[in-house]
């Protein structure tokens, strides 16, 4: 008797540690904008209550491919989607090919000319990043589709096994 109790503690304890719970469904798809694949975007879904996420990148074909929890798949439920992709529509100013070394020469040369104190951990005045600033984005698809709380696209898991194909309209 005390035999059978040690053996049914041990094997719920390896279950425990070897991931038994939840199961999780494969999901893979096909996002569009305007009836055209989307690649580069990437795709989350959250589940209703918001203690779940999973997500993955289209390719350049519009096929995307669900992680959760560092693997594949996620556990069954009702998901929000949510879709971003940016793209970049400035450029950061820094050095070019062959200007380094004057480059370089000129931030130095802002940093010791400023004068006070430092100010944070980027240094003085001066010093910070080079003219242009960073690179802005932009979406590259209606922000409505970012954000839990707009997105009107909901999704089943598991699927039965089909791709799941998200499409999003500009307009």
């Amino acid at each position: 008797m005390v035999r059978r109790v040690c053996l049914i503690v041990l094997g719920a304890a390896i279950c425990g540690f070897a991931g038994c719970g939840p199961s999780k469904s494969p999901v893979q798809g096909l996002i569009y904008l305007d009836d055209k694949p989307l690649g580069g975007a990437t795709v989350v879904f959250t589940s209703e209550d918001g203690s779940k996420t999973a997500s993955g990148r289209s390719d350049e074909q519009g096929n995307f491919t669900l992680s959760y929890d560092n693997g594949p798949g996620i556990p069954s439920g009702s998901y929000k989607v949510t879709v971003s992709k940016t793209e970049a529509v400035g450029q950061m100013s820094g050095p070019g090919e062959g200007d380094t070394k004057d480059y370089i020469a000129q931030m130095m040369k802002n940093k010791s000319a400023a004068s006070g104190p430092q100010m944070g951990p980027s240094g003085p005045p001066g010093s910070g990043p080079p003219a242009g600033g960073p690179k802005k984005t932009k979406s590259e698809i209606p922000s409505k589709y970012s954000s839990v709380t707009t997105t009107d696209i909901t999704v089943q898991v598991p699927t039965g096994g089909k791709p799941v194909e998200i499409k999003l309209y500009s307009k």
